[in-house]
């Protein structure tokens, strides 16, 4: 999947942290939309946590068998 269709399947106003950036700066998934260099570049995907028995889920987008490159504030 590419990066911008898994941006696309979150609310824009969702806030998301940055782990590629120094200070793990906070931005919401509509500052990332228009920040992307590459947004069609391959192998990506969203993945879902679940805390507190299914109670709490946190989003994040990452490389498919990769690292977490955004994380659900």
């Amino acid at each position: 999947m590419q990066l911008i269709d898994c941006l696309s399947e979150l609310p824009d106003d969702m806030e998301m942290i940055d782990l590629l950036e120094s200070g793990r700066k906070t931005k919401t998934v509509g500052q990332l939309k228009q920040e992307l260099k590459n947004p069609n570049e391959e192998g990506y995907e969203v993945r879902i946590s679940k805390f507190n028995y299914g109670k709490t889920i946190k989003y994040s987008i990452g490389l498919i068998n990769g690292p977490n490159l955004y994380n659900q504030a």
